[in-house]
């Protein structure tokens, strides 16, 4: 069951990593961790059941924003990494993501 349940949370921050990555290219708040976070959602084959979540799209997406060459390359440099390494890689982007919104939503920016 623990298995299980960690699977699930592995799962779903793959999924998270496609959300913030394309919320973080689009809003132009952090377009290269946006880029690392959609290209490792692709080494560790986030969901694909829902168009909103396809990841085709917003590679597209991201290549029309950025550019071609620094998706590709990132696409490049995370198909290399073991899956175990990957999975570091997005919790701590996500963690870094989450402590630059503190509790209200507001970043700390906005805050000063």
């Amino acid at each position: 069951e623990a298995r299980r349940e960690l699977a699930d949370l592995a799962g779903a921050n793959y999924d998270s990593a496609a959300a913030v990555g394309t919320f973080s290219i689009a809003t132009g708040r952090d377009p290269e961790r946006g880029i690392a976070l959609l290209a490792l959602a692709v080494r560790n084959r986030g969901r694909q059941d829902y168009p909103s979540m396809k990841l085709a799209i917003h590679l597209d997406a991201a290549r029309s924003a950025v550019g071609a060459d620094r998706v590709d390359s990132e696409l490049a440099r995370t198909a290399k990494l073991p899956k175990r390494v990957a999975s570091a890689e997005i919790f701590e982007h996500l963690r870094t993501v989450r402590e630059s919104y503190p509790p209200g939503g507001k970043t700390r920016a906005q805050n000063r």
